[in-house]
């Protein structure tokens, strides 16, 4: 499909490059939303809901949805699932953190989780992104291998401040920790 124009010059845009090009954008932008869940899909929780308004729990608010996207809501236990909805309005800047959809889900409560559309079943995987990776859990696993076979190289390195300023000292004995692990000696 392609629109022409006339004026001083002639153009000629091609209306189905542009739009792939804007899908490709979403597309990495949505990407970059998902990267940001524990590898369930899980977008943010509903806090509170007026009508269609509902107030997303905070982290991470509003901040990892989009007007327009569909999204699917789930108890809290990721077992039930709720329904669906689409959603017109979002506000993940302000200190408010709502979005609006088009329509409750049956059975709605405070503490509902919503995630992305697509998923299915109870307790659904998504891609796994940095919280899933970013974990210091002893138990379970991780991408298969069993925390308790592999306590340390599977722990993700934390530093506990203890609510004080961070200084380099703060930061030794786990550097120390990461050389000893990985054999270096600097």
């Amino acid at each position: 499909m392609e629109y022409a124009t006339t004026g001083r010059e002639r153009a000629v845009e091609n209306a189905a490059k542009r739009e792939v090009a804007n899908g490709m954008k979403q597309f990495r932008a949505f990407l970059d939303k998902l990267m940001q869940t524990g590898g369930n899909g899980v977008l943010g929780s509903v806090s509170s809901f007026a009508s269609t308004t509902w107030t997303m729990a905070t982290p991470p608010g509003a901040a990892l949805v989009y007007v327009g996207q569909t999204i699917q809501v789930y108890d809290s236990t990721l077992t039930t699932n709720r329904g669906t909805a689409n959603v017109v309005a979002a506000d993940p800047i302000s200190a408010t953190q709502t979005i609006t959809v088009d329509v409750n889900p049956a059975g709605l409560t405070n503490g509902d989780v919503i995630v992305h559309d697509g998923l299915s079943g109870a307790q659904p995987v998504s891609l796994f992104g940095i919280k899933y990776h970013q974990n210091n859990a002893t138990t379970g696993t991780w991408l298969n291998l069993n925390r308790a076979t592999y306590p340390v190289q599977l722990a993700t390195p934390r530093v506990n401040a203890g609510n004080a300023a961070l200084t380099p000292p703060t930061f030794a004995w786990p550097l120390t920790k990461c050389a000893k692990l990985s054999g270096s000696t600097t």
